[in-house]
């Protein structure tokens, strides 16, 4: 990604801190008609090379009454995805503090945190508040082939930022083929909601962090199963490919590269 004032790729950090699955990824893309609009699915199929994908089991009719199913167990997910139909995963609530990368010269630790949908904007912006005033916001957006795509603003206040993101909060929880972010430079601090809906903490200070997320009651744990790490399928209607536009608009994002 473009860099910022420490001069290094904010994805090349993200890919060095978070936990690579082991199993090769497989990639399929399809859309359908869903309520009027279109709906567009990227599923993500975690086997041997050349197994099958989310999509050969079912067709598009079982596809669109599968997305409006919201509820699996006791978590409720948005719009942006759902896991695999016949290997379904539930997730839960919690977050998990991880060590420093051997990668990261200075030192920054990750925290993997899953939140509900129905409080997953409350999270991300107490967690941002944590951040100095001056950030940077990065915007990443997946493919079906090729790199992701990037967009950033080098400079904002946090306040208007997030009090203008309230604005774009269908987008942010709905949309399951972008992810949004804050950064610092000055601490060299990041929070990120990728497009799992999971957020991501970067920071060599944990506990401010840690003590946020146990005040919405969520647990710490030694090991957490994320969603991204088993079959899923990522979801965007054609409403909220028009509201992207909006949001780059409205955030002033240029696009930039992306290193990974």
């Amino acid at each position: 990604m473009a860099a910022g004032g420490n001069g290094r790729s904010i994805r090349a950090r993200r890919s060095r801190l978070r936990k690579t699955p082991l199993r090769r990824e497989g990639k399929s893309m399809q859309a359908i008609r869903a309520k009027g609009q279109k709906l567009f699915l990227l599923s993500h199929n975690y086997g041997p090379e050349g197994s099958p994908g989310c999509f050969s089991y079912t067709d598009k009719a079982i596809l669109e009454c599968y997305y409006h199913k919201s509820i699996f167990g006791d978590f409720q997910f948005s719009g942006a995805l759902r896991p695999d139909i016949l290997r379904p995963f539930i997730p839960g609530e919690g977050f998990v503090s991880g060590a420093a990368s051997a990668d990261s010269p200075r030192g920054e630790r990750c925290i993997q945190c899953c939140v509900d949908s129905s409080r997953l904007m409350e999270v991300f912006f107490v967690l941002v508040g944590l951040l100095p005033d001056a950030v940077s916001m990065v915007m990443e957006e997946i493919v079906s082939r090729g790199k992701p795509r990037a967009y950033q603003n080098d400079r904002m206040e946090k306040v208007i930022a997030t009090s203008r993101l309230v604005d774009f909060e269908d987008f942010f929880i709905g949309d399951g083929f972008s992810g949004i972010g804050f950064f610092s430079d000055e601490t060299d601090e990041e929070i990120f909601a990728d497009e799992h809906k999971l957020i991501y903490i970067y920071t060599r200070s944990q506990e401010k962090y840690i003590d946020a997320l146990r005040s919405f009651a969520l647990a710490q744990a030694k090991r957490l199963s994320l969603i991204s790490e088993y079959p899923h399928i990522h979801f965007r209607t054609s409403g909220l490919g028009a509201r992207k536009a909006d949001l780059k608009r409205a955030f002033c994002l240029e696009s930039c590269a992306v290193s990974e």
